[in-house]
């Protein structure tokens, strides 16, 4: 029997896991991954603000397999033995004879002091669990302060980076502290030149700089009127306990410090080596496989087609695993290969409550109408129509009422 063996469960690994079912005997597949369960990255920046709770936005990888003939291992990744066609895991070894690596991006600190120590970063479920406690455990500090000066350094949020995590999450907290914490803890208000500040910094001198000039203008002047204070030019040099460092010797307070700035492809082992692009992604044919290697595809955020610049985003690696799946099918029927060609669906980007930017081809939007294109789009990408309905009861709920403020168990 065939082996066809998926590294991953995000967007990648699960959506080639769901279009392999459809073509393929589902008892040939195998699925390794850290956790048991999807996580929908993109509305991360929703929990982490008290907008969702953590299970509305995770479906479990069983409901995938419900007929339980999907292997689903959950180990980590030490190891790939190419010649050998063996994936070595914590677990213990795993033999294939087609692979599919998708082990998708990690938090980049490019080398700054400090920021695995006191920094906190949104890449998983867990880490969004851990900054919205983190944010309330300091505002409730910061209430019961009597210095003016420590008040402001325990409320205060700095936001490294100028991509769409920094944003998004900047945009989210702003509207947590004005409409909901504001008047939980008026007393943190009541000098209207005080208030908790929300800093982004960016090192690029403009924000979102890999998207069209219209992103960039509308969020930079969105984020200003809801009160973030957006420093475009900065280098960070350093994180500490009581806040950043900034090249030039410049200090900024702050209890919270959010970092959103990049990422790199997860590393992890090929033995031998192959070939990697100057940021570390593994460069693939235009078939999305290894040259020397034809039996493994390697797709979302780690791959990179030689000469084919993708993006690393989750529209990317959904559109990937689509020709990958078809593609493992020709390669096992020793049949030609379909290249793959990247057409971006459009650009979304969310900037809190009733405020988004959207480009769908050449149309631009803003405003409440593109805020509700937003979250029509995403609601159409969950995985179940389960899902779905809780996620569009859940954010419907929310207009009504303030964003959740309960410390929730990391172990959510």
């Amino acid at each position: 029997m065939t082996r066809i063996l998926i590294l991953g469960g995000g967007f990648g690994g699960t959506y080639l896991l769901r279009s392999l079912r459809r073509k393929i005997a589902p008892s040939q597949i195998t699925l390794v991954t850290r956790d048991d369960y999807f996580t929908f990255t993109p509305l991360l920046h929703e929990v982490a603000t008290g907008g969702l709770a953590p299970a509305t936005i995770t479906e479990p990888l069983r409901d995938l397999n419900e007929d339980n003939r999907v292997g689903l291992a959950r180990a980590e990744i030490r190891r790939i033995r190419l010649q050998d066609r063996v994936v070595e895991t914590d677990q213990g070894e795993i033999s294939y004879d087609c692979l599919a690596v998708a082990l998708g991006s990690e938090s980049e600190d490019h080398g700054t002091p400090g920021v695995a120590e006191h920094a906190l970063i949104l890449k998983s479920l867990s880490d969004a669990v851990r900054i919205k406690n983190h944010v309330l455990n300091q505002v409730q500090a910061a209430a019961r302060a009597t210095n003016p000066v420590e008040q402001q350094r325990l409320a205060r949020v700095v936001v490294v980076g100028g991509g769409a995590t920094g944003i998004e999450l900047a945009a989210e907290l702003a509207d947590l502290y004005r409409h909901t914490l504001r008047g939980l803890y008026p007393e943190l208000f009541r000098d209207t030149r005080f208030g908790p500040e929300l800093v982004l910094l960016a090192k690029a001198d403009e924000l979102l700089s890999y998207l069209p000039p219209y992103f960039r203008t509308r969020s930079h002047t969105a984020l200003t009127r809801m009160g973030v204070v957006v420093r475009l030019g900065v280098t960070v040099t350093a994180v500490g306990t009581q806040g950043v460092r900034l090249m030039g010797g410049e200090e900024i307070a702050s209890g919270t410090v959010l970092w959103a700035a990049g990422v790199r492809p997860s590393r992890v082992e090929f033995q031998p080596a192959v070939p990697r692009s100057a940021r570390g992604r593994v460069i693939v044919s235009p078939n999305l496989n290894l040259a020397e290697f034809p039996e493994v595809f390697v797709l979302g955020d780690m791959g990179t087609p030689a000469g084919l610049p993708v993006p690393e985003l989750a529209q990317a690696a959904t559109k990937e695993a689509e020709v990958v799946a078809g593609n493992i099918l020709r390669h096992l029927a020793r049949r030609p290969l379909r290249p793959f060609r990247y057409r971006s669906s459009g650009s979304l980007l969310s900037l809190g409550r009733w405020q988004a930017i959207a480009q769908i081809g050449p149309v631009h939007l803003r405003g409440p109408f593109a805020w509700w294109l937003w979250r029509t789009i995403y609601l159409s990408k969950l995985l179940t129509g389960r899902k779905r309905l809780a996620v569009a009861l859940e954010w419907t709920v929310n207009l009504f009422r303030p964003r959740d403020t309960r410390i929730v168990n990391d172990n959510h």
